[in-house]
């Protein structure tokens, strides 16, 4: 829990907020999901993150590695590529094995970086066809984002350990990721970072390690950078949380940051918190209450997923209606559940215009959605 909040947390909880709880009608980016089968074998790993490009046409997800029960012998760790909306996937050549936390990509899907556990920084100038490692940046990642054209790269790591030191916090690339330098007063439990288009509005969360010395008060906020990543400043306008995941439109007017505390057993559902200042100020949104890991947003911010994980009761069995997929047409104003089955959603995708999505699924594959007009 320590090295990674929220990877995937296996908890006894009940979900609030009933207007979550129920199937809706069908409207745009809420039906006809589907599992791309890529056999039971990977469609049962752990799926992390996926990436898409502007058009949907160039995606790339990662695979987490896990121990397997027989000894010195890892599950998954690779990463697998699709140029064809996502309708098939093949496994990178480069036979990776780590354990992948996140991934990104330009808006052409060109430029791409993924980040891993306990390892470093990958690059890729040719579509994730092959990958670059950055020996230089070893440190516990959870993501990486980039702007359209794949010029400015930030990416965040969980800084926390056992003695309550921070080592390694945000590390940024303003050359397509060739060359990366570390910010000062970056050191933070980091979960999330999203970038504007152009690069200049950024905007990362921090997870609240309950039970931890923060002499500072850092973990547990939002952070707006608003010159490309050199400097960062903590948001003032909502209390310190269990953040976990945020994205914004293209010009990084509209953000959505969520949160959820998996440190309790039972969890506590969090909430899904909306800007349209440029992160400056957030909004809650109301009843919208879930265990959120991930979100994206299109380009003009006007369509919005989120991802939620499902969660196990005493007899470690499934709690119903946990472990949606989620959807708003309207900004952000409202959110409803999308026709996705229950599962560990651990990340989800967005086209530019918002017709085209994709999602991971713990143990479960990669889902792909059209949106019909």
């Amino acid at each position: 829990m320590k090295n990674n909040a929220i990877s995937i947390c296996i908890l006894i909880v009940s979900i609030a907020g009933v207007s979550l709880n129920a199937k809706t009608p069908a409207s745009n980016l809420s039906q006809f999901w589907q599992l791309v089968d890529q056999g039971n074998s990977t469609n049962s790993y752990a799926w992390e993150r996926i990436a898409s490009s502007q058009d949907g046409m160039n995606q790339t997800a990662v695979v987490k590695a896990y121990s397997s029960v027989t000894p010195s012998t890892d599950v998954g760790g690779n990463i697998y590529l699709s140029h064809n909306f996502g309708q098939s996937w093949k496994p990178s050549a480069m036979n990776f094995n780590v354990a992948w936390s996140s991934v990104a990509m330009s808006s052409n899907g060109k430029y791409q970086a993924a980040v891993a556990e306990g390892d470093c920084i990958y690059v890729s100038d040719n579509f994730g066809e092959s990958f670059v490692k950055k020996t230089n940046t070893v440190a516990n990642w959870t993501s990486i984002a980039m702007s359209a054209n794949g010029k400015y790269q930030t990416a965040v790591a969980n800084s926390y350990d056992d003695t309550n030191n921070f080592i390694t916090g945000i590390y940024r690339s303003e050359d397509y990721g060739k060359s990366w330098k570390t910010n000062t007063f970056s050191f933070n439990s980091w979960q999330g970072v999203s970038v504007s288009a152009d690069g200049r509005i950024q905007t990362a969360v921090s997870f609240k390690i309950d039970g931890t010395m923060d002499l500072d008060g850092r973990e547990g906020r939002i952070f707006n950078s608003y010159d490309y990543g050199r400097s960062w400043s903590p948001n003032t306008t909502l209390p310190v949380q269990h953040y976990t995941s945020s994205a914004m439109s293209a010009d990084g007017r509209i953000q959505v940051v969520g949160d959820q505390n998996c440190n309790n057993a039972p969890a506590d559902p969090g909430f899904i918190y909306i800007s349209y200042d440029y992160g400056v100020h957030f909004t809650n949104v109301a009843a919208a209450a879930a265990n959120w890991l991930f979100f994206s947003v299109s380009n003009d911010g006007r369509y919005m997923l989120g991802a939620t994980y499902q969660q196990l009761d005493t007899n470690n069995t499934p709690v119903p209606n946990s472990g949606g997929i989620y959807y708003s047409t309207n900004y952000g104003n409202t959110w409803a559940l999308t026709d996705a089955p229950y599962k560990t959603w651990t990340s989800l995708q967005l086209a530019a215009d918002g017709k085209i999505a994709s999602a991971t699924a713990w143990g479960a594959g990669i889902y792909i959605k059209k949106r019909t007009p």
